[in-house]
């Protein structure tokens, strides 16, 4: 998605040779870092998935990838920390951190400029839930990467309408049969005679 900040600090040192601009990416090396403040990221909407946390069930129903899920959202996070060294061409992001108030995403990964490729891992947390941390990949070809996760958010919206449907079956059982979920016996009768005892 689209980032947008405000660059408080950043610093690159490359250098290259070449007599083609084929040899000159190929040669490419270096590194840098880069600090940025008061972001919004198009793309993930951290208040949705908060939400949906919190026990709404509606996402259920377009469960996907997250970026499938949440694509048309964005998120603002107080800062973005990154630093990478480049090497042949190859960008190695060593830290890629957007934090703020409602989540975390810890990156890593690299981007190849002479094959024109992407290979990232985020690492996303959302505070104030108890979603866990769960990876979002994105790879592939720089102008058309793939983006593939969300699978312990499905995973975890999965556990939370199961154990939804389990305690409304549970109540139902409970209160017609006296038939605790999970009990395999009603409650036995005080009025009832007990077990082997003669008429």
């Amino acid at each position: 998605g689209t980032v947008l900040g405000t660059i408080s600090n950043f610093k690159v040192n490359v250098a290259s040779s070449g007599a083609s601009p084929n040899a000159l990416v190929n040669a490419l090396s270096g590194d840098g870092m880069m600090k940025v403040k008061d972001i919004i990221v198009n793309g993930i909407d951290v208040a949705q998935l908060a939400e949906t946390a919190k026990g709404s069930f509606k996402p259920l129903e377009r469960a996907g990838s997250l970026f499938g899920t949440f694509k048309n959202g964005q998120t603002q996070f107080d800062t973005f920390d990154a630093a990478f060294g480049i090497s042949n061409g190859v960008v190695n992001f060593t830290q890629l951190v957007f934090d703020g108030a409602r989540a975390r995403i810890d990156g890593k990964g690299t981007v190849n400029l002479p094959q024109w490729t992407i290979n990232l891992v985020n690492t996303i947390t959302v505070k104030g839930t108890d979603i866990p941390p769960f990876d979002v990949t994105v790879k592939g070809p720089l102008d058309n990467p793939a983006q593939a996760g969300g699978n312990i958010i499905e995973g975890y919206l999965r556990d939370k309408a199961q154990k939804k449907v389990q305690k409304l079956i549970g109540n139902e059982l409970e209160k017609r049969f006296g038939i605790p979920l999970g009990g395999a016996e009603p409650t036995p009768d005080a009025t009832a005679p007990a077990a082997g005892t003669p008429d």
